[in-house]
């Protein structure tokens, strides 16, 4: 089922205040029946393992965000606005609307994000067979991470601005077994006006540790101590994290394929799907 999230919040942008959009989402996928007949082997298995990206940046004033049973609906989307090569909001609106309004409302869903000329975006959800526009909040696919994220920011309600943090919690605490995997940020940047996958550094450490006044925390520990960090690259087209302990990259991306999978797969052709490449050589490792 998945889960996204979308929100508009205040921040400082040039000079000026205003309200910004962000968007989150899982990446754990579930491959059955005749869509699993549509993979390669071993791109089945690094997307069993992986997942693929649900927000994808089409272009910089547009993230097409989805969510649902049927992901093969949500290709339907992309591969209609790739047949258009140009088309206006109102063209989006209507084929994205009604992919959804033609099959069961939990097959796919869709958050819109777009931005005009001026940098001002727009968050617009389709479920429930409706449209709704200009929301400040938004989200599609599982209710249970619904709840959990909602929950999480009654309790800490210092945090209630930290979206991600909010995000990754539920994800990997919402008790839905469809949800899961990394959490993936977009945001839009109004010095580029153009969205992206936001730059990031994450730290987990491996053990608790105790610590002594005067004395210094280790903000990265080891990895035989289950210690790991990730770094989350700036781009608006694909998503690069780096593993420094394992020395890897997970890349997702739709310009290059597993030697099993041709990039010209009509089922598959616009995801962005994983591809681990050893961080020294810069070659591909096995999955």
């Amino acid at each position: 089922m998945s889960f996204v999230y979308a929100v508009k919040f205040p921040i400082e942008c040039d000079g000026q205040t205003r309200k910004c959009t962000h968007i989150y989402s899982d990446t754990k996928i579930s491959l059955y029946g005749a869509i699993k007949s549509n993979w390669g082997d071993k791109t089945r298995r690094a997307v069993e393992r992986y997942g693929l990206i649900k927000s994808i940046i089409i272009s910089p004033k547009c993230c097409i965000s989805f969510a649902g049973n049927n992901i093969a609906l949500a290709h339907q989307l992309l591969e209609t606005l790739y047949e258009l090569k140009k088309f206006s909001e109102e063209e989006l609106l209507h084929h994205a609307f009604k992919i959804h309004a033609e099959h069961p409302s939990d097959d796919v869903e869709f958050i819109i994000c777009l931005a005009n000329e001026d940098g001002e975006t727009e968050i617009i959800c389709i479920k429930e067979h409706k449209i709704e526009r200009n929301c400040l909040i938004a989200w599609i696919g599982s209710y249970d991470a619904f709840k959990t994220l909602r929950k999480y920011q009654y309790e800490n309600p210092t945090l209630s601005d930290d979206y991600l943090r909010a995000f990754t919690h539920t994800i990997h605490h919402c008790g839905d077994e469809t949800v899961g995997g990394f959490a993936i940020y977009v945001l839009f940047n109004g010095l580029k006006k153009g969205f992206e996958y936001a730059e990031r550094f994450e730290t987990v450490t491996g053990r608790a540790q105790k610590v002594l006044p005067g004395m210094q925390m280790e903000l990265v520990g080891s990895a035989s101590e289950g210690a790991y960090t990730t770094y989350y690259r700036s781009s608006n087209e694909d998503v690069i994290i780096e593993f420094e302990q394992a020395r890897v990259i997970l890349l997702y991306t739709r310009k290059y394929r597993l030697q099993d999978e041709d990039t010209s797969n009509p089922h598959t052709k616009h995801f962005l799907l994983p591809i681990v490449v050893d961080s020294d050589s810069g070659k591909v490792r096995p999955i």
